[in-house]
């Protein structure tokens, strides 16, 4: 699967074991691009991770060899946490790719949904989570996406502050640990912060 925009390329593929191996994300590349010499790369899914992320799990689930942070965690009735999301289908539309995968086990479905706007070089993203049994599935995490960067020395942008203070600029780099940017007001867009975070390579004057 290949979304292009006008200066980007975002390319992911069913991978031998059915799970969904994320390609590239990145400047645009050509149409003779031959993907398959990426996919040949990758071996084991214990061996993943090869050629900068190329292998990676295009919506980590907490699978086995899978040590990505999990967009989606989910815990079955018998107590298994973790689900491992194969291919099922897709659809293609005028505006939108929609990739279904299901647990081959459980009775979970996930449909990826990925959406270009316009002529900017923009991918919207959202996942739908359904239960197709009887029983109940906790879902101790469910995020829109699993994301990777084309590796770079990123800085990150978010904005806090007080009232009279809102939108006070913030940056740090971007390092082997994790950020969490949280908003404890019980509002969605507070003064002591707002909603939004940007990543860049260190030249963003925008």
């Amino acid at each position: 699967f290949r979304i292009d925009t006008a200066h980007m390329t975002y390319a992911f593929a069913v991978g031998s074991d059915g799970r969904l191996i994320h390609l590239h994300w990145g400047g645009r590349v050509g149409p003779d691009s031959d993907f398959d010499a990426d996919l040949a790369r990758l071996g084991p899914a214990e061996n993943k991770g090869v050629n900068h992320n190329i292998g990676s799990c295009e919506y980590a689930t907490a699978d086995a060899f899978d040590y990505d942070s999990p967009a989606l965690l989910a815990v079955f009735p018998d107590g298994m946490r973790g689900a491992r999301l194969v291919y099922d289908s897709h659809e293609i539309t005028d505006s939108e790719l929609v990739v279904t995968l299901r647990d081959p086990v459980y009775p979970l479905a996930v449909s990826l949904h990925y959406r270009p706007i316009g002529a900017l070089d923009l991918i919207a993203r959202r996942a739908v989570i359904r239960n197709l049994g009887d029983e109940p599935i906790t879902l101790e995490r469910m995020f829109s996406a699993t994301a990777y960067l084309p590796e770079k020395n990123y800085r990150l942008t978010h904005y806090a502050g007080a009232w009279g203070a809102e939108y006070t600029r913030n940056r740090v780099p971007v390092q082997q640990n994790q950020i969490v940017l949280e908003n404890h007001r019980l509002t969605c867009c507070a003064a002591q912060h707002t909603p939004f975070v940007a990543l860049d390579s260190g030249s963003a004057t925008e």
